[in-house]
């Protein structure tokens, strides 16, 4: 089947799989996956947070984020502190070194570009003439029309965070 005949959303995932899969091999130097950036960009913009609400944020179950954040805290990238007067409560924080990641990771992050063809992605990492810097504005455009019709329908949203911004990775 010609890449023509594909559903908008099985291109839409295909992208975003080819993009994250090159994202996390850059991002591998450093210990941390693309899922690792995210929720370190969460605690980041809004600051120590819930798992809960971190979950929310990232639209991910609190599940999946308890692993994300296993392995954050195992590498001293975030801690977990207990609430007061609710010992219960743990509240997520960044580390220094966690920020440090943070900051090399959106370095790397902006490595993978890729150009496309007509059937293929083709990695071109050169600072000139890339995908990204021919399509990124065209591209995000249509990116944040859909997130955000996506996330004005997402029900029972009750973090208390503001919803997606469609700037909020541009920092």
């Amino acid at each position: 089947m010609e890449l023509g005949d594909w559903s908008t959303s099985r291109l839409l995932t295909t992208a975003s799989r080819l993009w994250e899969h090159e994202l996390n091999q850059n991002l591998s130097q450093l210990g941390i996956t693309h899922a690792n950036l995210s929720t370190l960009r969460v605690l980041q913009t809004h600051g120590p947070l819930t798992q809960n609400k971190i979950a929310a944020a990232l639209h991910l179950r609190a599940q999946t984020v308890s692993r994300i954040l296993d392995k954050l805290e195992g590498q001293d990238l975030i801690k977990r502190v207990r609430g007061h007067p609710d010992r219960r409560a743990l509240t997520v924080h960044l580390t220094t070194k966690g920020l440090d990641t943070l900051t090399s990771a959106l370095n790397l992050e902006r490595l993978p570009q890729t150009v496309p063809t007509e059937h293929s992605f083709v990695p071109s990492r050169g600072p000139s003439g890339s995908f990204i810097k021919a399509y990124e504005a065209d591209l995000r455009a249509a990116l944040i029309r859909v997130i955000t019709e996506v996330d004005s329908t997402w029900k029972g949203d009750d973090t208390g965070l503001p919803p997606v911004s469609p700037n909020a990775d541009q920092q």
